[in-house]
């Protein structure tokens, strides 16, 4: 019961992922025809109805992490997610190359940029595969078979 209902949250949590990078895309390409102000705001709001993403990286990663390697290792998973958060500078280095070089022809140019990651998320996530409930880790190994780590049988 409580691997599928864990199962069900993070199904939810990549739909939620698919949605918000959609979104995100939407704001920004509205942002791009925005003609007033105003206009420009209320696309901007758009896009902060995709902040649900972070937490929801965190936590399919985490699943598919626990998943894959066997242990429930989190602390490491979001060290390595910490380290990831911390190339953030690499976003102001891209946009900030884009919009100096095409703000005097193509001023929206760097919203354009930002549509295209947010889609290239959402074509990313949409390769993501959740595995089944009942994962080669639920079923249980015979208490004969015991591996070593190089994975030759200790028997």
């Amino acid at each position: 019961q409580h691997n599928e209902d864990a199962r069900r949250d993070t199904v939810f949590d990549l739909y939620l992922l698919r949605v918000s990078s959609l979104i995100i895309a939407a704001g920004y390409g509205l942002m791009a025809f925005a003609p007033t102000g105003f206009i420009f705001t209320l696309c901007f709001m758009i896009t902060t109805f995709g902040q649900g993403f972070i937490p929801a990286v965190q936590s399919v990663a985490t699943m598919l992490y626990a998943n894959a390697s066997g242990q429930d290792n989190a602390g490491r998973l979001l060290s390595a997610l910490s380290v990831a958060y911390g190339l953030g500078w690499f976003g102001p280095v891209l946009f900030g190359a884009v919009f100096s070089h095409t703000v005097s022809f193509f001023p929206t140019a760097i919203f354009w940029t930002a549509v295209g990651c947010a889609l290239t998320v959402f074509l990313l996530l949409s390769f993501v595969r959740l595995p089944n409930s009942s994962s080669a880790r639920d079923v249980e190994q015979p208490d004969s078979l015991i591996l070593r780590d190089d994975g030759v049988d200790a028997n």
